[in-house]
This record gives structure tokens, sequence and C-alpha cells, in this order.
């Protein structure tokens, strides 16, 4: 994707244009249009500007590696922080794939500081990892912590740009990266992933997950912050983290991202491990 901001613009009468608070336009979730409208009067007309979702896309992820990159040191401890077992779900990643599994060419998208890649590193000595993140302090820190291992490449990327080969991985594996893309990118990304695996590859990722409906939702969001709070963030760090969340992040449900797992062409498509919002979803080809 360009990271050129491309706008329509589209002229409408004045009588058509439905009136908006504040500029926002919120339209159903499901419609790849929703976004931001901005009216403009300009010489008795009305002109309408909209910034697709797909365009905003690229902000939220980027927004998102900048909030974390500003954490600095002290992301690592954050995490464990606000990501209530955090540690847990590490675990599930790697312990629930096919026992029999021993992929050689692993990729995970969105590696952060390398936690999941140490976990999968350890679990698989013998195969080579592509580390792929938007940040290059990440991947820095990465190359430090790994230092002297062959067995890693590094890609700084969006990794909804990458172009891998057919058949090129055997297992890819992301831990809460893949929510800061809109439902539709979600879904394009499935594909994708597909067609990089091996003829019996994985997907495996942790991440974190709306609600089936909103009540539910939002008994997970009042339990998290419970949770954070138990753990030790304060609430100055809660607020800071909502709005990231607000900024950033684009929770879809399980049941839609199962659905867009299958579509994509996976056989079996499993939920391993669920706590609150966090979800380790596993399919395989």
């Amino acid at each position: 994707m360009s990271g050129k901001l491309q706008l329509k613009l589209s002229q409408v009468p004045p009588e058509q244009v439905l009136p908006t608070q504040g500029g926002n336009v919120h339209n159903s979730p499901g419609d790849a249009r929703a976004g931001t409208a901005i009216i403009l009067r300009c010489y008795g007309g009305v002109f309408l500007i909209e910034l697709w979702a797909e365009i905003l896309a690229l902000d939220s992820l980027t927004q998102a590696t900048r909030f974390f990159e500003r954490l600095g040191s002290d992301y690592d401890q954050a995490i464990r922080r606000c990501v209530p077992r955090y540690a847990e779900m590490l675990w599930a990643i790697v312990s629930y794939l096919p026992g029999h599994f021993r992929p050689a060419r692993i990729l995970e998208l969105g590696c952060g500081t390398g936690n999941l890649s140490a976990a999968l590193l350890a679990a698989f000595p013998d195969a080579e990892c592509t580390l792929v993140d938007l940040s290059s302090d990440f991947l820095a820190q990465c190359r430090q912590r790994f230092a002297g291992s062959k067995r890693i490449a590094y890609q700084q990327a969006d990794f909804r740009e990458l172009n891998c080969n057919p058949a090129s991985y055997d297992l890819v594996a992301s831990s809460i990266a893949i929510h800061h893309l809109p439902d539709p990118e979600k879904a394009r990304l499935f594909q994708k992933v597909y067609a990089w695996l091996s003829g019996d590859g994985v997907l495996v990722y942790s991440d974190q997950f709306a609600g089936a409906t909103p009540g539910l939702y939002q008994r997970h969001l009042d339990y998290w912050q419970a949770e954070a709070a138990r753990l030790g963030a304060s609430q100055e760090e809660w607020e800071q983290w909502m709005r990231h969340q607000e900024e950033s992040d684009r929770h879809a449900s399980l049941p839609d991202q199962m659905s867009w797992l299958r579509d994509a062409g996976f056989a079996s498509v499993d939920c391993t491990w669920r706590f609150l919002l966090w979800t380790v979803v596993q399919a395989e080809k």
C-alpha cells in the first residue's frame, strides 16, 4: 500500500448532505468506506471529502508503532502490566501447535522486541526465522537480543505490503499486531498468508478481539481495567492505553475472524486460548 494520502472529491447538492457532528461519519462496521467526512462550502457548492478506511489504516498502524516506540525501555514491563496473562498467551501460541509440527521456515509479523520470537526460536532451534516490524527501533533491539544467531533475517516493513513467494514459509506467527488493521485488511492478510504457507503450513496469532455483543465487549474492557490495576498499571497509564486503543485499534470478533480464515482456504481453524480480549487463533491448511 502506498503511503500517499489520496482523497476522493465529489460535488453533491447541499440538500443531499447529511448533518454530521464534528465532521465524523459513523458507518456500519461492515462498510469498507467507513471513515471521516469533512464538509467544505465553496462558492455555494458543497464538496464531500472522504478519507477511506484503507487510507486511515496506514495511520492506525503507524500510530500504534509510534505509541510502543515511545514506551522505550519500559515497553516490556508496560506490556506485562497492561496485558494480563501475557506470558501464558505466548506459551499458548507455541504449545498448541501440532505435536508433529517442525517448521523449517518461520515468518513473524510485527515482532516488536522479540518476545514471541524468543519462544519460537527456543521451540524450533533449527528453523530459519524472518522477523518483520515497521519499527527500526524494535528491530535494532531484536538484533541485539539475538546477536550471533545466523538463523534470523530482519525486515523493516509494513507487513501488509509483503510479497512473499508461494509456499515460502511453514509457520506464520504474530502477537498483538493484526488488530491494528481494519476488517477488510485482516481478511486480505489471511488470504495472502494462506498463499505464503507450505502444504501443511500453520498460521497462529494472538490478538485483541471484540466481544460478540457490545455488552460482552464492555465487560471485557471493565475486567481488563481491573486486571491492569492489579498488575500495577496506574490510572494515568490506563488512560494512555485507552487513547492508544481509540486511535489505533480495530477489534473484530472471534466468529468474524474465524470466518475470514475459512474463506481464505484454511481447513482447520480453532481458538486455542482466550482471556478477556486476548485470544489465540490457530489455522491449518
